[in-house]
């Protein structure tokens, strides 16, 4: 009983009928299955990194998740904004992907008198390696997404490990700047 009244009052304040408010459940479904697939078909893909996100019912059809190349044992003692990881939009209605955020690596100390800060996105250090950075682009399956982000991520991670010497990726080798 408690849940229906709370359904009933989200649906005067949010949604205008009975029928949109059906409808927006069964998209929840629908891209909320769709998530978990391209999800499974990712951890399949990438096993050893730490990927993670959560289905949002808000925007059904939009949605993120992230790839953290920490060891999940260095979480705690870290601020997630400086971690190396790189974060996905992907949206499911267009099929579409694009990447959203990135960590930071620290810069070498030559690096820091030039540019004035104290770190790099994984995007600068990417491409000052020579790769190139994901565009958005579109997807046929939870299995092409997967082969897509892998291929990126892969790629990624090479010039992290070149700049930096290695896990766990803290501190630049190479000036970049």
């Amino acid at each position: 009983m408690e849940i229906i009244k709370q359904h009933n009052s989200v649906l005067s304040q949010v949604f205008r009928s009975q029928e949109e408010f059906d409808k927006h459940e069964s998209e929840c479904e629908q891209y909320g299955n769709m998530y978990k697939n391209i999800m499974a078909a990712l951890r399949e893909k990438i096993p050893t990194v730490h990927i993670y996100g959560k289905f949002g019912s808000i925007c059904p059809y939009s949605q993120y998740f992230t790839i953290d190349a920490l060891d999940p044992q260095d979480f705690p003692n870290h601020i997630p904004e400086n971690s190396i990881y790189i974060s996905f939009k992907i949206d499911l209605r267009a099929n579409s992907v694009e990447t959203h955020t990135t960590g930071h690596i620290h810069l070498t100390d030559a690096d820091k008198r030039k540019s004035y800060l104290c770190m790099c996105g994984m995007k600068d250090c990417h491409q000052a390696m020579g790769g190139k950075w994901m565009r958005k682009s579109k997807f046929k399956s939870a299995e092409h997404l997967a082969d897509k982000v892998e291929k990126f991520w892969l790629d990624v991670m090479a010039n992290v490990e070149k700049a930096t010497g290695g896990y766990p990726y803290n501190k630049m080798q190479v000036d970049i700047y």
